[in-house]
């Protein structure tokens, strides 16, 4: 049976940060679909005032996906604020979601702001993942901060 993923990007990124990912998982998958949503404030409803509750931001994915005549039970794939838009939905209709693949939750209720963001990595963070205009830089620089993988690890 074909399923339809959803991929939920994180706080200030719209679907076009996915990048390439979206092409490369629809040809692994051919059989299913898979979709990107942006929220307001971002990508295509940047117009659009941003919620500033989780609950605003599943309702919107959720109406979008009803205005694409889209039905779940939904298999989501989501990444930090993203993330956490799962989890509420899951909480909100358990029943729309068969699998969700959680990235970098950053969760509150789960652990406090200074354990889920090190200190340490602050300056790090401001200068290379959201002052640098390089996108490598960019994204090298958050998946240090936010995982033990290092490249020796993509080499294997």
């Amino acid at each position: 049976m074909a399923r339809t993923w959803v991929l939920l990007r994180g706080l200030v990124r719209e679907k076009r940060h996915w990048e390439t990912f979206p092409e490369q998982f629809q040809a692994a998958v051919p059989q299913d679909t898979v979709i990107t949503l942006d929220l307001p404030g971002n990508g295509e409803f940047w117009q659009e005032r941003s919620p500033t509750r989780i609950a605003a931001m599943v309702a919107h994915a959720r109406e979008q996906l009803h205005a694409q005549g889209r039905s779940g039970p939904y298999h989501v794939v989501a990444l930090s604020l993203g993330a956490m838009m799962a989890v509420q939905w899951l909480c909100q209709a358990p029943h729309e979601i068969a699998f969700a693949g959680l990235i970098n939750t950053s969760a509150s209720r789960f652990s406090p702001f200074w354990q889920r963001l090190r200190p340490m990595n602050y300056r790090r963070l401001l200068r290379e993942a959201v002052l640098s205009r390089d996108t490598l830089r960019k994204e090298t620089a958050i998946l240090e901060i936010t995982s033990n993988m290092r490249e020796r690890d993509f080499l294997h």
